[in-house]
């Protein structure tokens, strides 16, 4: 008895369809755009190289190098394109590496650099900070141990805040703590007053 299935096994969410034909388009129409013209400036160089009279090894080394240009421009502008397409941004792909040279007027950026040495004395001129930090960092409150809880830890807070207790008798108060925990006892002793174990 045949089973009736209306449903493709291989379903494609709307949502997704449009953004990933917009990637698509723009890989491939940037890479239509710059593989054919890394083609055009591959051409105008073998005609100034001349090619024709290289000898075979050179013209196979000169050809393995156009051909990872082209390879390379080919994967580069997909990428860039497809970002463009469905991020709106390519993040500079289409400036950098092979595609830098396709571009018309675009030139490549010249680092600038700067030094905290005078020009004129040659004596270095102390850095100051010119904004306010974002946040001071401030000293924590209580003793933290190795071993020490989140929980420990608040109690800590709260029983030094409630004591005015030092951190030293803190961390003598939970190492009587842990020692009674340790032995099974039901009390424990610090500075003369004894505690219950909970």
């Amino acid at each position: 008895m045949p089973t009736k299935t209306n449903k493709s096994p291989l379903t494609v969410p709307a949502g997704v369809i449009v953004p990933l034909a917009k990637a698509g388009f723009g890989g491939l129409t940037s890479q239509i755009s710059n593989v054919g013209t890394e083609f055009k400036q591959i051409k105008d160089q073998f005609k100034e190289e001349g090619f024709k009279e290289k000898k075979f090894g050179e013209k196979l080394k000169m050809l393995g190098g156009a051909y990872g240009r082209l390879l390379g421009t080919s994967i580069q502008s997909g990428l860039a394109g497809a970002s463009q397409g469905l991020l709106g941004t390519d993040f500079g792909l289409s400036e950098k590496g092979f595609l830098a040279d396709n571009q018309p007027g675009v030139e490549e950026e010249q680092p600038k650099y700067t030094t905290n040495i005078d020009p004129m004395t040659g004596q270095e001129i102390p850095l100051t900070m010119k904004e306010k930090p974002l946040k001071m960092l401030s000293g924590v409150k209580a003793p933290i141990t190795y071993k020490m809880s989140a929980a420990q830890y608040k109690s800590g807070l709260k029983m030094q805040e409630i004591s005015g207790a030092a951190p030293l008798q803190a961390n003598a108060f939970y190492a009587s703590l842990n020692a009674a925990k340790e032995a099974g006892r039901d009390t424990f002793e610090v500075d003369g007053k004894t505690f219950d174990v909970k």
